[in-house]
Order: C-alpha cells, then structure tokens, then sequence
C-alpha cells in the first residue's frame, strides 16, 4: 500500500494534509525525503534498514557519535548514494540485493537479533569514525518483533527504535518552539511524516489515521532523545 503527501484523514474529522513523507535508509544517518512511499509491515520502504554497529553488536547513533550528522544519503533508482568527508560508497537499496556477509548478533535498545553484514558499509562507517565498525542489513529473512506490551500478532518493525512509523504534528512543533523561544526544526525529531491541519496536540487523543490507502493504529506517544 502507499502513502502520498498531500492525503491524510483522522478519523474524527479534522482535515488535515500530509506535508512530509521522510525515510532513514541508515539508522542514525541522513534522511531522504519523498513525493510518496510504499507502506509495509515494517514501516515506509527503504526506512531504517541499514544498522551501525559495535564490534559486540551495540547499535551506534548520534548520539554517542556526532559525526554521523555529516553523513548524507540519497536515493536513485535500485542505489543508495552515501557520503561523507572521509569519502563516498554506493549500494543497492535493497538490503537483500548486496553482497552480505556473516551474520552478526546486534542488540538495538531491548531487541537482539541476527543480521547479515555489508562489508562496503562497515570499510565506510569505519574509516569516517576511525575504529572498527560494522553495518548491518535488514534483509526479507530478518525479524524484528514489536514490544509485545503494544502489538498485536504479526506486527515487526525495521531497526527504527520501536515502532514502525513516527508521525509529527507541525501545529505541536509550533507550539513547542514559542514556548521554548528558540527555532525548532522538525528535522529534530526525525520523523517519517509530518501532518498539517491539526490543532496541536491533537495527535495525542488520536487512536487510528489514514495516509493515503492506508489505515494506521495509533499505539503510543514517542518520547525524543537529545539528537
């Protein structure tokens, strides 16, 4: 199924449009934004999909490794384009279509799982954080299972935090940065899409929304963390 800017409904009637669509290939990495994006179990296409990690397999993020910021993703066609300072690599978009290697054990926050290796991936994020580092696909064969307090059979979700769409409020944003009287983007909070039309925090009675085809449940608000 797809979601398209430019159509959402909530279900108790505010009218409302959908302004941004926005993936993460890398976990942590830069964000790609879309006309629209194709919904799966897992959350938008191509979202979260790629993992850094420890050599014990903790996941890596900005937050401990800052210089993350610097790196930039794009998409085009069947390729993800990734750069930095320290140099440039392309891979296939699909995790599946790479040439993978081993699979590695990776904990992300409660959730541990076996995922294969880019080797490409790992020479990249090693060489721009100076120390030895792998990257991880979410191929078809790998299974991340929802916090079972929140889900319902079936549900799984990519190496996103926890759940496998983030959705913001601009009329919330907006409210947020004139009590706090500083400019705050949205890119802060790293979210997947963005809703217009909505008074703000609106989006914390919501139980269901539509984007598109598309008819989400709304689990649970996301508590952001400095980055």
């Amino acid at each position: 199924r797809a979601c398209r800017r430019s159509t959402a409904r909530q279900p108790v009637g505010h009218p409302m449009r959908l302004s941004s669509i926005v993936v993460y290939p890398i976990k942590s990495c830069g964000a790609v934004s879309l006309e629209r994006a194709r919904v799966e179990r897992r959350g938008l296409a191509h979202d979260r999909r790629f993992l850094i990690v420890e050599p014990d397999g903790r996941f890596v993020t900005q937050r401990e490794e800052p210089r993350l910021t610097a790196v930039r993703v794009a998409i085009e066609g069947d390729a993800l384009h990734v750069a930095a300072p320290s140099g440039r690599v392309t891979v296939a978009l699909d995790p599946d279509e790479n040439v993978l290697g081993a699979p590695r054990t990776v904990t992300v926050w409660r959730s541990t799982l076996d995922a294969p290796e880019v080797p490409a991936l790992s020479a990249f994020f090693s060489s721009l954080l100076g120390r030895s580092l792998a990257c991880v696909a979410m191929t078809r064969a790998v299974h991340r299972e929802i916090n079972p307090k929140f889900a319902q059979p079936g549900d799984e979700v990519s190496f996103a935090d926890g759940y496998p769409l983030l959705v913001a409020n601009e009329a919330s944003r907006l409210d947020l940065e004139a009590r706090a009287g500083v400019p705050l983007s949205m890119a802060r909070f790293r979210p997947n899409v963005v809703v217009e039309g909505a008074p703000a925090w609106d989006e914390d009675r919501w139980t269901h929304l539509r984007l598109g085809g598309v008819l989400f449940r709304a689990t649970k608000p996301c508590a952001r963390c400095v980055v």
